[in-house]
């Protein structure tokens, strides 16, 4: 029967040379095993997931809303992903792990579809909002026939009410039913759309208003 002989040599420090001893394994698995990554890695990682899930529990349900903004979305959430992030960053305040999503700073739409001035939101009459702005049509981008949307939340129960309206720039106001929040203080969004859909405005916050 053949046998593999290894040739032993002492070196001049009185060690045997080709022997790796006892340990020899679990040194050579210790110098192979992939390094771990630091803690402060897994921590960071935890506080993104942690912000991304506040704004996915606000926005998620307006994934639908959210891709009539645009012409042809390609997936069910193609309209939230084009703010998912700029939400996760300038919309989330608080500390880990409760954090919370700042009402007052939530994007809806970007663009450089120019918003018209004078852009109010009030509510005169029993569950409708009306709002104004001046008609600026043909001034840089804006056209006669861009339309209007509205997003309405609740500030107390967070009840959603969101509206791509018919009605043209050029028209200066139009009304919104909003009966489901009735006597409710609420969060309005507006912001303007091409007739194409293929330009927006940045989405702009209207402030709180007190519903009749």
């Amino acid at each position: 029967m053949k046998t593999n002989k290894r040739r032993l040599s002492i070196n001049s420090n009185g060690k045997i040379e080709g022997f790796d001893g006892p340990n020899s394994r679990e040194k050579l698995t210790s110098k192979t095993r992939t390094k771990r990554k630091p803690k402060a890695i897994y921590i960071t990682r935890n506080i993104e997931r942690a912000r991304k899930r506040a704004v996915n529990r606000v926005l998620r349900s307006m994934a639908e809303f959210l891709n009539q903004l645009y012409k042809k979305p390609t997936r069910k959430y193609f309209g939230l992903n084009k703010v998912f992030k700029d939400n996760v960053q300038s919309a989330v305040t608080g500390e880990h792990p409760r954090f919370q999503v700042d009402y007052t700073k939530i994007i809806f739409s970007h663009g450089d579809l120019p918003l018209p001035p004078n852009l109010s939101v009030s509510s005169p009459y029993d569950g409708e909002l009306v709002i104004r702005w001046t008609d600026d049509s043909g001034i840089g981008k804006a056209r006669a026939d861009d339309h209007l949307y509205a997003v309405v939340i609740s500030h107390v129960t967070k009840d959603w009410i969101t509206e791509v309206f018919q009605v043209p720039r050029k028209v200066c106001g139009c009304c919104m039913n909003v009966e489901m929040l009735r006597c409710e203080p609420v969060h309005v969004y507006l912001g303007f759309l091409s007739e194409d859909r293929c330009e927006r405005s940045n989405s702009y916050y209207a402030g709180i208003v007190n519903i009749l």
